[in-house]
Order: structure tokens, then sequence, then C-alpha cells
């Protein structure tokens, strides 16, 4: 696998954006100041001042940072003393897990990211396994209203017998703002057979976000281990697959431009790939995020020589992605 990035939005479009913006709101105070003359120019100027502190205060701007994280086998060998250093960098509102061995861990990790005014509090997917998916979320800072279970990803299904990883649903609150998560981990492999499998799985996955857009106005998101093995080089056609039918099923993908967001391959050669990914209603996310967190972007998501990472040998070979929802206004 190739280590070249998908064409995609680029990671610094943020500052991109903020430069516009100063040059806009430059623009126009010259041209206040020719028009009206010096006092209104400034006058305005600290009207907008006014209004934009007025905003951050009320809320209308205000977003909930929410992040997914694959952590490899989750269970008694992952160290978790480390797992939790790493996610309280991330400092996430709400973390959908994926690889969950041994709930029992998880409890233990929300409690231990309870420090600093964080109050967290999980739940557990029943259906998985060994490979379970699990949410990690702040109680002062969201609400969650209820959960539902999708075996299989198929919502007609009831129990946890079958040979698939099923879907967590989540919706949370924040400010009397909703919106809903749909954590998924799809099916595993490179070889054509398995990206057949996944591209089952999407389609149920699509046609779960339909049924909850056709339910409520919640924005939706979709997060989490995909397994896109194909992404950054396209084999099999997996990139185009992914990008045009989010785009026929009206979301966005929101972390196309990632560079890579996992490791592989043998001891002492790692490759990168992009596995995780957020998909979502259009208008859900903050502009300028997704962003990957962790040792991928310290090895610029190029190959590795040499000893792998140490969060790499005792956490994941995924690292975490985090994106910011629109809980306010704007």
């Amino acid at each position: 696998m190739t280590s070249t990035p998908p064409s995609g939005r680029s990671r610094p479009k943020l500052l991109l954006v903020r430069v516009l913006v100063l040059a806009v709101l430059y623009t126009l105070l010259v041209a206040l100041d020719r028009l009206f003359g010096r006092k209104v120019a400034l006058a305005a100027f600290a009207l907008a001042i006014v209004g934009v502190c007025v905003a951050h205060a009320s809320g209308c701007m205000r977003t909930t940072n929410v992040a997914t994280y694959n952590v490899r086998d989750f269970g008694p060998q992952t160290d978790l003393a480390r797992l939790t250093e790493i996610v309280s960098a991330v400092d996430p509102d709400v973390l959908a897990l994926q690889e969950v061995a041994e709930p029992a861990r998880v409890k233990e990790l929300a409690r231990r990211l309870s420090a600093g005014g964080r109050r967290y509090a999980s739940t557990v997917s029943r259906c998985g396994d060994k490979l379970r998916l699990a949410l990690v979320y702040d109680t002062a800072a969201v609400k969650l209203t209820s959960t539902e279970e999708i075996p299989d990803l198929d919502p007609n299904k009831g129990g946890c017998d079958g040979n698939e990883r099923p879907g967590l649903v989540a919706r949370f609150e924040r400010d009397g703002r909703a919106f809903r998560l749909l954590v998924v981990h799809l099916a595993a492999g490179s070889d054509p057979a398995r990206f057949a499998k996944r591209k089952e799985q999407w389609r149920r996955v699509y046609a779960l976000v339909a049924k909850m857009r056709r339910e409520s106005s919640d924005p939706v998101i979709v997060v989490g281990d995909v397994n896109s093995t194909g992404y950054l080089d396209d084999a099999n056609g997996e990139r185009s697959f992914v990008r045009d039918s989010a785009k026929s099923e009206g979301l966005s993908l929101e972390s196309d431009g990632l560079g890579c967001t996992e490791y592989f391959g043998p001891r002492g050669r790692l490759s990168p790939s992009l596995l995780d990914h957020v998909v979502a209603t259009p208008g859900a996310i903050r502009w300028a995020t997704p962003r990957v967190h962790g040792y991928c972007p310290a090895l610029r998501c190029e190959p590795h020589q040499g000893e792998p990472p140490r969060d790499f040998t005792a956490v994941s070979d995924h690292c975490p992605v985090s994106f910011r929802v629109k809980t306010g206004l704007f």
C-alpha cells in the first residue's frame, strides 16, 4: 500500500478560513472608513467583537468534541494508564470505542478520565463478543437520551447470534440540541471478498441512516473503524466506493482529507492506512475537523522503519480521530 494521502480537503484549511475571514473583515472596514469615516468603521468593528463574544457566551457557537478510537483488543493487556493519557489529550465530550474485549475496562477508563470537571460514564454493546462497541461520555457536557443496538447492522434482527459485528446508535443532547451517533466496526481484510462484505455493510449503514433521518431532524454521524484497507491507494476501488456512496446518500465524508489513522505490517516495517472514518449529514460537523492524533501525525503518515511507537505496542495500531459536532446555532 502506498503512503500517498488521498486527494481531499487539506488539513491547514482552518488557517485558510481564518485568513479569509480576516481579509473580508479588513475589506469591509476599509469600505466603511471610506464611505462613512473612521468612527463608523471602528464602531462597526467593536460591534462585531461584541457580537462574537455574546454568541460564544450564549452557546450559539458551541461545539461538542467527539472522538473515535479502535483500541486493539481492549482488555487486560491494554496499558490503561497510557490509554488514559492519550484520551485525556484528545479531551472528548464523547468517545466511541471499538474492539472492546473486556467491558469492565471501559468503566475503569471512564473512572480514570473523570478529573478536572469531567464526569464520564460509559455504555457497552451486548453484541460483538470480544469485538464490542462502547461509548464513554462526559455527563457534565452531554446527556445520553437513548441507545439502540443493531445486531449485524440489521434493524430487523433481535439477537446477538449473528456472525457480523453490530452497530450502536446513541442520541445525545447538549443545551437542547441533539445529534445521533452510529458507531460501527466493519469487516476486516484486504481481499476482494472482504471488500464486497464491507460494501454490503455500508448499504446497511446507509439504510439505517436514512431511517433515522426519516424519524427525526437530528444530525446523524457515522463513526468507527470501517477497515477501508484500500482507501489510500484505491485498491479494488474502495476509496471511490466510499466517496461516491456517501455522496449519493446525501452525506458528507468528513474524514476524506486525513492522511492516515492506522499503521500495519511486520515489526520493524510499518505502513500507514486510513481505516477510521466520519460520515455525517451535511452541516453537522464544524469545518476544519476531523483531525487525527497520536503517533500517526507524529510519523507524518509515512512508512516507518525500526521499533514501532510505544503506543502502537501498548495500546493500539489505530490512532484517535476527533471532530466537532455543531451543538450551537453556528
